[in-house]
C-alpha cells in the first residue's frame, strides 16, 4: 500500500515537469497569452520572413562587427601588446567607422527598430561602435571567449519581451559559431550584422549600412 501511495504522490510532480517542457516554465508562469503569442510567432519566423518587419517586433539577436577601422579587410593590422584594457595599444575606429556607427543608430530610430540590451567586447573598437549607434553599453567579456560552445550561447539568447539584442563584437567571435564554420551564414563587414532568431538558431539575414538606407525609401 505505501508503494501505491508513493506512485500516487509522485503524479504531481510528473506532471509539472511534462508542462514544462511543453512550454517552458517562464512561458507558463509569468508570461501573458499575449505575450506567448509573440513568442510563439518568433520560434515561427523564417528565413523568409520580411527582415524589417521581424527587428521591428523585436524578440531576435542582432550581431555586429564593429565599425570600421584603418585598412583593407583581410589586412587589419592589431599592434603587438594589442590589451582590450588599454585603448591606446589597440586598433581603433577610424573616422569613417564613427560616422558609420551614428549612421547605424540614426537608422534604427528612423525604423523604429527596438534595442534592448546592447553588450560589448571590452576593445575600444567594439564599444564605441556601441556608443555611437546606441548611446549605451554594457561589457561582456564573453565576447572576447572565441570558441564554439561560447559562441552558440550567446546566439541562444532570448531578449526581453519586444526588444532585440544587440551584441558587438569581433570577426574572430562569430567565426567561431558552427554556422559560420559550415559556410551556411553570411560574411561580415566591419559594421555590418548578422540577425538570428535564438528560439531556432536560424539567421534570419545580414543587416549592412546599405540595407538600412534603403529602408523606408
Amino acid at each position: 500500500m505505501l508503494l501505491g501511495w508513493k506512485k500516487i504522490a509522485a503524479w504531481p510532480v510528473l506532471l509539472l515537469l511534462l508542462l514544462v517542457l511543453t512550454c517552458g516554465l517562464s512561458a507558463c508562469t509569468s508570461l501573458s497569452q499575449a505575450e506567448r503569442d509573440t513568442y510563439q510567432a518568433q520560434r515561427n519566423y523564417g528565413a523568409d520572413t520580411n527582415l524589417l518587419e521581424a527587428l521591428q517586433k523585436g524578440g531576435l539577436v542582432i550581431f555586429f562587427r564593429h565599425g570600421i577601422t584603418p585598412g583593407p579587410d583581410g589586412q587589419k593590422f592589431n599592434p603587438p601588446g594589442e590589451s582590450p584594457d588599454h585603448c591606446a595599444s589597440q586598433r581603433q575606429l577610424n573616422g569613417e567607422g564613427r560616422d558609420q556607427a551614428k549612421r547605424t543608430g540614426e537608422a534604427f530610430r528612423r525604423l523604429r527598430i527596438p534595442v534592448g540590451p546592447v553588450l560589448s567586447s571590452p576593445f575600444c573598437r567594439c564599444w564605441e561602435s556601441a556608443q555611437l549607434s546606441f548611446g549605451r553599453h554594457a561589457i561582456d567579456r564573453q565576447l572576447l571567449v572565441f570558441n564554439e560552445h561560447t559562441t552558440h550561447r550567446l546566439f541562444s539568447q532570448i531578449p526581453p519581451q519586444g526588444q532585440n539584442l544587440v551584441y558587438v563584437g569581433h570577426a574572430q567571435t562569430y567565426a567561431q559559431w558552427p554556422r559560420h564554420r559550415r559556410g551556411d551564414v553570411p560574411m561580415l563587414r566591419e559594421g555590418d550584422a548578422v540577425v538570428v532568431n535564438p528560439f531556432r538558431g536560424q539567421v534570419l539575414g545580414r543587416l549592412s549600412e546599405e540595407t538600412l538606407a534603403s529602408w523606408g525609401k
